[in-house]
């Protein structure tokens, strides 16, 4: 499991163009199932594509974890890919309106967060595995530093690596 403060966002150029892209290497779209209707239209400054599979003992703190990011517009889709426990049961039972349930290719993780990307709404994309969890700043420490910053397009940052009861084993800093 990993403890994500800074990871990869995206601006693409075109988000349009860049959906178009990764819609064209599915081979049917994918179906969109969300659990409780959406309020609005507007659609949000992130899009947190999550991949998974057989990750029932995870992904409830990992989506929580994203619908708890302060001061960011954010929708998260969550990618099943052919999971055979109760994941996607988990994670319905969230019951957010910022979340979107859609069946995965089933052609690995790759596939599964383009299957995301194709149906994702948002000015700027993030991942995170069903097994991760985001330290409660990181959107809108991303999300500021690329609205100030036109000329990045990515960035990434540091993680840490830990145990299933949360005991730190390892420390990523990028230098």
């Amino acid at each position: 499991r990993h403890y994500a403060r800074l990871a990869i966002a995206l601006r693409p150029t075109s988000a349009a163009g860049l959906k178009l892209l990764y819609a064209s290497l599915l081979q049917s779209p994918p179906r969109r199932e969300e659990f409780v209707s959406a309020s609005t239209n507007e659609s949000p400054a992130i899009s947190v594509i999550m991949p998974m599979r057989n990750a029932e003992n995870f992904v409830d703190e990992a989506i929580r974890s994203i619908l708890a990011q302060p001061g960011v517009s954010l929708e998260v889709i969550v990618v099943d890919d052919g999971s055979t426990d109760r994941s996607a049961d988990v994670a319905r039972a969230i019951g957010d309106t910022r979340i979107t349930l859609i069946a995965g290719p089933r052609q690995g993780i790759s596939a599964a967060l383009n299957a995301g990307i194709a149906v994702a709404r948002g000015r700027y994309f993030a991942r995170c595995d069903a097994d991760d969890t985001f330290a409660p700043d990181r959107l809108a420490r991303q999300l500021a530093y690329l609205e100030s910053h036109a000329d990045f397009d990515a960035i990434c940052g540091t993680f840490t690596m830990v145990t299933a009861s949360g005991r730190p084993i390892v420390d990523q800093v990028w230098s």
